[in-house]
């Protein structure tokens, strides 16, 4: 019997009617301005940007049946036999539930809290192969052994993560776009909304000085900017916390604490295989890891490397 699933309507007032509805607000105590063009612009910019994660995710269809898991989601049709699942895991976390599925080449993370998550969650442990629960499960995966030796081998040097290019992009462009759209704003009226989109000029400023590079080894991990270096001894750690969406990743001891881009903008070259790396250091010094939202917007303190 085949079963098929859309996005629940409380998504899609959180995720479609609400994100809308606060950039037209934000247009009313404005309107009247004679420069109000320039908040124009940029309410129509992050309408665009509801629009485009919001309309993929409207469309999207989850259909499960006896035989096979599929997900239509924008250009992405992923379709799986359940005989090719090899791992499943169902992450509970608040209002959020995120299913990830392996096969022996492939791994897809689904938030199917937007869906009837309990339902989806059912049917899946009737029809997945009780094997995939396994919390070992990943270990009898042909790629497992492979990707030890290589991790063994690479922690006998220094693995080094840049900061993905889509930082620089954001910091510089958010800088050149607020500057140029401050001046054509003065001269065109000159008050209050120059100097706002100036504040944009600084977020930019501080996310262009702050990139820089993550260093890990099997002893330590280090983070270099043009601010100095700092870094903590793995045996230093006791508390890794990730923010929700993997924006930032703060590894501290209570008195120490390192502040590092989480795998979102880690380069794109390798960044599956540095989280699996990652992941594995932390398992195997027993370090305990939690999400935390607020984890992108911690500062590092106490660890200047010497």
């Amino acid at each position: 019997m085949k079963e098929e699933f859309r996005v629940r309507f409380g998504a899609v007032i959180n995720e479609f009617v609400i994100p809308l509805l606060l950039c037209l607000v934000l247009l009313v105590p404005f309107s009247y301005r004679k420069n109000a063009w320039v908040l124009y612009l940029i309410v129509l910019f992050a309408i665009v940007k509801v629009l485009q994660r919001s309309v993929p995710l409207l469309r999207s269809r989850l259909i499960i049946d006896e035989n096979h898991f599929r997900l239509l989601y924008g250009e992405h049709n992923i379709a799986l036999s359940w005989e090719e699942i090899e791992i499943v895991s169902i992450d509970k976390k608040k209002k959020d539930v995120i299913l990830s599925i392996s096969t022996v080449d492939d791994c897809f993370t689904i938030p199917i809290n937007y869906y009837e998550s309990n339902k989806i969650v059912e049917l899946i442990r009737n029809y997945a192969k009780s094997t995939a629960f396994d919390e070992n499960a990943y270990k009898k995966l042909p790629c497992y052994s492979e990707f030890k030796t290589e991790m063994e081998s690479l922690l006998n040097g220094v693995i080094v993560i840049k900061d993905d290019k889509f930082l620089s992009i954001i910091g510089w462009g958010t800088i050149v776009f607020s500057i140029a759209v401050s001046i054509i704003a003065y001269l065109s009226d000159g008050g209050i909304t120059p100097l706002f989109l100036l504040l944009f000029t600084l977020l930019g400023l501080v996310i262009v000085l702050n990139i820089g590079v993550t260093e890990m080894t099997s002893l330590s991990i280090t983070r270099k900017t043009i601010w100095g270096t700092n870094r903590l001894n793995w045996d230093e750690i006791k508390l890794i916390q990730i923010s929700p969406f993997g924006e930032g990743i703060v590894l501290n001891n209570g008195k120490k604490q390192l502040s590092i881009p989480g795998g979102l903008y880690w380069e794109k070259v390798n960044r599956e295989r540095n989280l699996s790396i990652f992941s594995e250091l932390a398992k195997k010094h027993e370090i305990k890891i939690e999400e935390n939202k607020f984890a992108a917007y911690k500062r590092t303190k106490n660890c200047r490397a010497k």
